[in-house]
C-alpha cells in the first residue's frame, strides 16, 4: 500500500496556514515567495531547482547565501513528495533531512536557521511516512525486515520531536501574543510534533496504545490552547482523529473526521461574518477535503461501499457549495487534497460489481491518470487500475492498460513494465495504436535499455518507428535518439562487427534517424559519433567528424570547441589555434549574427566563446609549464598567461562556469610558480568557495604546500650556511625570522590542506607535522598542532601496506613527543613505547620516554623552581637513562664537561634525586655522586662562563635542586 493522503503537501499548507501574509520586502524575498509558488502550487520542480541554482550563483558571495540554501532543501523536499519512483523518493526525502541537519548543526544561532529546522521536521515526518509505507509491506512479505525498519522509522520519528521540542522551548514565550508569527510557529511546531509522536506509534506495534495516547495529550493542548474555530486548531483535531486508524478503531476514526469536517463546514459557513480573510477560508476548504479523504477511506476499509458512496456523495456536495456552483467537481477539488477522494470512489464503484458502475471508476481512474501523470498520485491512480483489471479484464481498454504498464516502469520493474506493453498492444483498436503506438514503442525500447539489452531496445524502437513514426501520436525524435542511443550500446558490446546481419541493422538505424530527425538530427548523430570517437583517443577522426556538423543547427558551435579540445589533446597547437581564430572571426561577421528571438542559440554562442577564450589560455599554459611532449618551460610566460586567465574569469564566468575551477587552479599554480605564494594562496581560497567538493581543491592544496616547504627548505639551507661561516647578528637573525615565518605559514597551509582535503596525502602531512615540531621547540603553543596532525597521520596510514612502517617509525615518536611536552603522560608513554619498540636503537625517544617517567625540574618564567612529575617513575627512568641513553652518549663522541655532558648527567642526576627523595637510599647515594662529578670541576665554574645561556641555567638547577 502507498501512503497518498493529502498530508503529502503538508508542509506547504501547513506553513500558509500558520504564517502572516507579510509584504515582499527586497529583490531576493519576490524571487524566494516566486520559486517556491513553483514549486509547492504548480508542481513545476525543475523549473523551481533552476532559479534556485540560478539564485546560488548571484548570492554566493552575499549574506543572504543561506537563505537561497534553505529554499533549495525546501525544493527539493517538495520534489521528493512528489517524485513517483520509490527508490528515487527514498533518496530525495534522505538528501533533504541530511541537508537540513547539516544547515542546522552549521548555523546553529542564525535566523533562518529557524526555517531548516522547519524543513528538517517536515522531512523527517515525510521520509518516516516513507517508511511505514514499506514496514506494512514488509510484515506481509519480509518479517525478517520489521525489527530493522521499525527502528530506523521511530529513530526519524524521535529525533524530529526532539528537535520540535528546542523549538518549542525558544518560543515558548509567544503562547499569548495573538496573531504575531512567532505564535505561528510556535503552534506549527506543536502541532508537528503531536503528529510524530503519533506515527512514533505506528511504527512501534508493540508500544502502540501508550504512545497514540502522548500524542492525543499533545493535540488535545493545542486544540485547547489554538482554538477550534481557528485553522490551526482544526488542523490539530484532524490529526488527532488519525490516531483512530492507527489503532485500528475505523469507526471511531471515521466518527472524528466528521466532526473535523462538520468543525470546518461550520467556520466556512461563517467566514464572512467573522471576517476571515479569503486566503483562511481557502485553506480550510483544504482541509476539508484531506478530513474527507481520510473519512472515504475509513468507511472503504471497513468494506462499507453504500456507505462510502454515500459520503463522497456528500463531499461533492461540499465541493459544489465552497468551491464553485456550476463547476464540473473534479475541476473544483484540490489536485493532491481532493482528488484522492474520487480515487477511493473508483475503488468503491469497481467492488461493488455493477458494470456501469465498473465503467465509470475506469473513466474516473482513467481522468486522474491524465492528470497526475508523474507524480505519486497517478501512480495510486495505477494501481487502481489494476486492481480493477483484476476484477473486471474485458472491461479495460489496451489504452488503459499501457497506463498499468506505465506504473510498473515508474516503479523501475522494467520486465513487469514489457510485458504489460507487450499486453497493452495487443489490445489496442487501431485508433489506439495510431494514437500510442509509437509511444508504447518507445518507452518499451527505454525499458529494454534500461534492462541493458540493447539489441531489443534497439528493434522494439525501430518497430515503433516503422510501423507508428508518421502517425499523428508520440514524439518520433525521442524514439529515433532512443534507437541511436541503444544501438550505439549494443556495438560497443558486440563480438559480431563483421556479421551481416549487424550491416542491415545498421542501415535501418541510419535511415531511421535520418528520416525522423531531420538536419538537426544529423548534427545530432554526428555530434555523439565524434563524442564517441574523442572518448576512444581517436583525436583525428574525432575532429573530422565534428567538423562536418551543418551549420546552423544547435550543434555547430558546440563542435568548434570541440575541435579545439581533440587538437589540443593531440598536441596540435597550431591548429588548435586556428580553429579558435577562425570560430571568433566568423562569429563577428554580419551573415552570421544571431536572431533576436533565438535566446538559446545565443546561450550556446557564449558558451562557445567562453570555451575559445579558455583554451585560448589553457593552451600557453601548458606550453609555459612544460606540460607537453617538448617539456620545456618558459618562466617569461607565466605572468601573460595569468593575465590571459585573469581575462578570461572576467569576460566569461558566467558562460564559462565550467572552466572556473580549472581557470583559478592554473592561475594559483602559475602563481606558485612565480615564488607569489600569497596571491597563489588567494587564488586558491577563491576557488575552494566556488567549488568545495572539486577534484582541483585537494591537488591545488598540495602544490600550494609543496611551495610553502620549498621556501622553508630554501631558507634552512640559507641559515645553515651562515651559521657553519660563524655568521652572527643582523644577517643571520634577519634569516631566522624570514624562517619562522615561512614555517608558520607551511604549517598554516598544511592545516587548510588536512581540513579540506577528502583524502590527505601522507607526505603533505608529515611534512607539516615535522616543521610544526620545529617550531615548537622555541613555542610550546605548537605541541597541539604537532598532536593533532600525528593522530590524523596515525589514524590515515598507521594500517597502509605503504606507509604503516613510516608511521611506526617517524610519526609515532613526534606524537609521542607532543603529548610529553602537553604533560599528557599517561597517552605519551605508549606512543614512545611503541616507536622504540620500531626502532630499538631510536636513543633520542627512549631519552623522551625516560622524561615521560622521571618527570624533571625547570624554572618557571618568574624564576620559581617547579617539579615536573611526569608518571613518577624516576627509579626506572634512571635505569633506561644510564645504561641504554648513555652509550648513545658516547657513541656521538661526547667529551666529559662539555654541555651535552652535562646535559645527560644533570637528567641522570635528576631522575636518582627524584628516586632518592622517595626514600630509595642506592639511588640518593647516586645522585650524590652525579653531582659530585657534575662539581668537580672548578666548582661548575666551566659551566657557568663557558657553556652560554644553557650551561648558566644547567648550573642553576643542579644548585637549586641539590640545595
Amino acid at each position: 500500500m502507498i501512503r497518498t493522503t493529502a498530508l503529502c503537501a503538508l508542509g506547504g499548507l501547513l506553513l500558509a496556514a500558520t504564517s502572516p501574509l507579510t509584504a515582499q520586502t527586497t529583490p531576493l524575498d519576490r524571487d524566494v515567495d516566486f520559486v517556491r509558488k513553483l514549486a509547492t502550487e504548480l508542481r513545476f520542480i525543475p523549473l523551481a531547482q533552476q532559479e534556485v541554482d540560478r539564485l546560488q550563483t548571484q548570492y554566493r558571495d552575499s549574506k543572504d547565501f543561506k537563505k537561497v540554501f534553505q529554499l533549495g532543501i525546501e525544493v527539493a523536499l517538495v520534489g521528493a513528495r512528489s517524485d513517483p519512483n520509490r527508490e528515487q523518493r527514498r533518496s530525495l526525502f534522505r538528501e533533504s533531512l541530511d541537508k537540513s541537519r547539516e544547515f542546522i548543526d552549521r548555523y546553529p544561532d542564525d535566523p533562518v536557521t529557524d526555517d531548516a529546522r522547519r524543513t528538517y521536521v517536515q522531512a523527517c515526518y515525510e521520509f518516516g511516512q516513507f517508511l511505514l509505507d514499506e514496514l506494512e509491506l514488509a510484515r506481509e512479505s519480509s518479517p525478517d525486515k520489521v525489527p530493522e525498519l521499525e527502528s530506523t522509522a521511530a529513530e526519524v520519528f524521535r529525533n524530529a520531536v526532539a528537535e520540535c521540542d528546542r523549538v518549542i522551548a525558544g518560543l515558548s514565550d509567544a503562547l499569548y501574543d495573538d496573531g504575531s508569527e512567532r505564535q505561528s510557529k510556535y503552534f506549527a511546531m506543536r502541532l508537528y510534533k503531536g503528529m510524530l509522536q503519533r506515527e512514533t506509534a505506528q511504527a512501534v506495534r508493540a508500544d502502540r496504545g501508550a504512545l497514540s495516547g502522548i500524542a492525543r495529550d499533545t493535540l488535545e493542548n493545542l486544540v485547547f490552547d489554538a482554538g477550534e474555530e481557528r485553522l490551526i486548531g482544526q488542523r490539530a483535531f484532524f490529526e488527532m482523529s488519525r490516531i483512530g486508524e492507527v489503532l485500528g478503531e475505523y469507526q471511531r476514526a471515521f466518527k472524528d473526521y466528521q466532526m473535523t469536517i462538520g468543525t470546518i463546514r461550520t467556520a466556512l459557513d461563517e467566514a464572512d461574518e467573522h471576517g476571515v480573510p479569503i486566503e483562511a477560508q481557502e485553506l480550510m476548504f483544504y482541509l476539508l477535503q484531506e478530513a474527507s479523504d481520510r473519512a472515504a477511506i475509513c468507511l472503504f476499509q471497513q468494506g462499507d461501499i453504500d456507505g462510502t458512496l454515500k459520503f463522497i456523495e456528500g463531499f461533492r456536495a461540499d465541493l459544489k457549495k465552497y468551491g464553485a456552483e456550476n463547476s464540473d467537481v473534479f475541476e473544483v477539488a484540490h489536485p493532491f487534497y481532493g482528488h484522492p477522494v474520487f480515487l477511493t470512489e473508483a475503488q468503491a464503484w469497481a467492488e461493488s460489481g455493477k458494470p456501469e458502475l465498473v465503467s465509470k471508476a475506469l473513466e474516473q481512474v482513467e481522468r486522474i491518470n491524465q492528470e497526475h501523470e508523474n507524480d505519486i498520485i497517478g501512480l495510486r491512480a495505477k494501481q487502481v487500475l489494476e486492481d480493477i483489471l483484476s476484477l473486471k479484464a474485458d472491461a479495460v481498454s489496451g489504452a488503459l492498460l499501457f497506463e498499468v504498464a506505465k506504473g510498473a516502469y515508474q516503479e523501475r520493474n522494467y520486465e513487469s513494465a514489457i510485458q504489460g506493453f507487450k499486453r497493452a498492444y495487443a489490445a489496442m483498436s487501431e485508433a489506439e495504436r495510431d494514437k500510442l503506438g509509437l509511444e508504447l514503442w518507445g518507452v518499451m525500447a527505454r525499458s529494454f535499455a534500461l534492462e541493458e539489452r540493447y539489441l531489443e531496445a534497439t528493434l522494439a524502437a525501430i518497430h515503433g518507428l516503422e510501423s507508428h513514426g508518421r502517425t499523428a501520436g508520440g514524439d518520433p525524435e525521442s524514439v529515433a535518439d532512443t534507437m541511436y542511443n541503444a544501438f550505439g550500446l549494443y556495438r560497443r558490446d558486440t563480438k559480431n562487427e563483421d556479421d551481416p546481419a549487424i550491416a542491415d541493422l545498421t542501415s535501418r538505424v541510419t535511415r531511421l534517424a535520418a528520416e525522423y530527425g531531420g538536419e538537426e538530427s544529423e548534427a545530432k548523430l554526428r555530434w555523439r559519433e565524434g563524442n564517441n570517437l574523442l572518448n576512444d583517443r581517436k583525436y583525428a577522426e574525432a575532429a573530422s567528424t565534428f567538423a562536418k556538423i551543418p551549420k546552423g543547427t544547435p550543434y555547430y558551435e558546440p563542435a568548434q570547441g570541440r575541435i579545439v579540445v581533440c587538437y589540443q589533446i593531440a598536441e596540435q597547437f597550431d591548429k588548435a589555434r586556428d580553429t579558435i581564430r577562425a570560430y571568433l572571426d566568423w562569429t563577428q561577421s554580419p551573415e552570421n549574427a544571431l536572431p533576436g528571438d533565438r535566446s538559446d542559440l545565443k546561450q550556446i554562442r557564449a558558451e562557445t566563446v567562453a570555451t575559445m577564450a579558455f583554451y585560448d589560455a589553457y593552451l600557453d599554459y601548458l606550453e609555459c609549464t612544460g606540460q607537453t611532449a617538448a617539456k620545456t618551460t618558459d618562466a617569461t610566460r607565466y605572468q601573460p598567461t595569468i593575465d590571459k586567465i585573469a581575462a578570461f574569469l572576467s569576460a566569461h564566468r558566467d558562460d564559462g562556469a565550467n572552466y572556473v575551477g580549472r581557470a583559478y587552479d592554473m592561475m594559483a599554480r602559475l602563481y606558485a610558480q612565480l615564488g607569489q605564494i600569497q596571491k597563489a594562496e588567494e587564488t586558491y581560497r577563491t576557488l575552494r568557495t566556488l567549488e568545495p567538493n572539486s577534484a582541483l581543491v585537494p591537488l591545488l592544496a598540495t602544490q600550494i604546500f609543496r611551495s610553502h616547504y620549498d621556501a622553508v627548505q630554501a631558507l634552512e639551507t640559507e641559515y645553515t650556511a651562515l651559521e657553519q661561516r660563524g655568521v652572527t647578528g643582523p644577517e643571520i637573525d634577519g634569516v631566522a625570522k624570514r624562517l619562522e615565518a615561512a614555517r608558520r605559514a607551511a604549517v598554516a597551509s598544511g592545516i587548510d590542506y588536512l581540513d579540506n582535503a577528502s583524502s590527505p596525502q601522507y607526505g603533505v602531512l608529515y611534512n607539516t607535522m615535522d616543521i610544526a615540531a620545529d617550531l615548537a621547540k622555541d613555542d610550546d603553543a605548537m605541541w597541539p598542532t604537532v598532536e593533532r596532525v600525528g593522530r590524523k597521520i596515525t589514524e590515515l596510514f598507521s594500517n597502509d601496506p605503504q606507509e604503516g612502517e613510516k608511521v611506526a617509525k617517524f610519526v609515532t615518536p613526534s606524537l609521542g613527543e607532543a603529548l610529553l611536552r602537553q604533560r599528557n603522560f599517561r597517552d605519551a608513554v605508549p606512543f614512545l613505547q611503541a616507536a622504540v619498540a620500531a626502532r630499538p636503537n631510536d636513543y633520542p625517544v627512549k631519552r623522551l620516554l625516560s622524561l615521560a617517567q622521571g618527570g624533571w625540574f625547570e624554572f618557571s618564567k618568574r624564576g620559581a623552581l617547579q617539579e615536573v612529575v611526569g608518571l613518577d617513575q624516576p627509579k626506572e627512568a634512571y635505569e633506561r637513562h644510564w645504561n641504554e641513553y648513555r652509550k648513545y652518549i658516547r657513541f656521538l663522541g661526547v667529551e666529559d664537561y662539555s654541555i651535552e655532558w652535562y646535559e645527560f648527567y644533570w637528567e641522570c642526576y635528576m631522575f636518582a634525586h627524584r628516586a632518592g627523595a622517595k626514600g630509595d637510599s642506592e639511588m640518593k647515594r647516586l645522585a650524590e655522586t652525579l653531582f659530585g662529578k657534575a662539581r668537580s670541576i672548578d666548582d661548575f665554574e666551566t659551566l657557568r662562563k663557558h657553556r652560554g645561556k644553557r650551561g648558566v641555567e644547567l648550573y642553576q638547577l643542579f644548585t637549586a635542586v641539590h640545595g
